[in-house]
């Protein structure tokens, strides 16, 4: 910017952004590019994100982040065997996002996620938040018309109790 390469300027905000897709960074590659170019500039973004092969948390976050759940639960509903419940931070950042937007689908596969990593690991000291996942989907699933090919609430239910059934400390708190 202050040898005057427009262009170079461009380019190295766009890589920026490109390695660390955030609200921010797209906000600068904006402003090099030209801020009236704001929504066609987004929409080349999003379809960028939505070819993207496999699911990347970035990418969810910088869609969340730019107030896009619709396109952020589209995003991951089709890459929803990739969700790893392991990533806690990331999982539990976006449920509640979609629980603020009263989308209780994509809500419950991240739920089931991050209680099949629990159940899975039998991580006895995370139980706790387990029995607090179950009784969101719980919750959830009367309110749920559409399961789009996925499980259903009692099926998905019944898979984790057989699954688990030996698990007796954590069906003991999901009892209480």
């Amino acid at each position: 910017a202050q040898v005057g390469d427009v262009e170079k300027q461009k380019k190295i905000a766009w890589q920026i952004f490109r390695s660390s897709r955030t609200k921010e960074n797209f906000e600068k590659a904006l402003q090099a590019e030209a801020p009236a170019k704001h929504q066609e500039l987004l929409e080349q973004e999003i379809h960028g994100i939505i070819q993207e092969k496999k699911l990347e948390s970035q990418s969810v976050d910088f869609l969340l982040e730019m107030g896009l759940p619709n396109q952020a639960e589209e995003y991951i509903l089709q890459r929803k065997n990739e969700l790893d419940g392991n990533n806690y931070g990331s999982l539990s950042d976006w449920v509640e996002v979609f629980e603020q937007q009263n989308k209780l689908l994509i809500s419950s596969l991240i739920y089931r996620a991050l209680l099949d990593s629990i159940l899975e690991r039998a991580y006895s000291k995370a139980y706790h938040y387990g029995v607090n996942y179950l009784r969101n989907l719980d919750e959830y699933a009367p309110q749920i018309q559409d399961w789009r090919g996925n499980m259903t609430h009692d099926s998905y239910t019944n898979k984790i109790r057989l699954a688990h059934k030996r698990k007796s400390s954590f069906w003991a708190q999901y009892k209480n």
